[in-house]
C-alpha cells in the first residue's frame, strides 16, 4: 500500500495561442523539476514560433524512434527513404 500523495501545483506561464496546449504541456512533463527558475515560473515562456520547432523535434523524435514499428512506413509516406 502506498501512502497519500502530495500534490504540487507547476506554476506554468499562459500559452502564447489557443492551440498548443498539448505541446506545453509535454514540455512541461518533460523539464519539470519543482523548481520556479525561470522568472518565479517551473517553464519558460515560449513564442509560437518557438513552440512550432518544439513540436516538430517531438514529431521527428517520435516517428524516427527504434520502438516505433511503423517507422520505415512514415519514412516511405513523407519520401524520406
Amino acid at each position: 500500500s502506498i501512502g497519500p500523495l502530495t500534490v504540487k501545483q507547476a506554476n506554468i506561464p499562459s500559452q502564447p495561442n489557443l492551440h498548443d496546449c498539448g505541446v506545453i504541456m509535454l514540455k512541461a512533463m518533460e523539464i519539470w523539476d519543482g523548481d520556479e527558475k525561470y522568472n518565479g515560473k517551473s517553464m519558460p515562456e515560449y513564442t509560437t514560433e518557438e513552440l512550432l520547432g518544439i513540436r516538430k523535434k517531438y514529431v521527428c523524435d517520435w516517428i524516427l524512434d527504434k520502438e516505433n514499428i511503423s517507422r520505415m512506413e512514415a519514412l516511405h509516406l513523407y519520401g524520406i527513404v
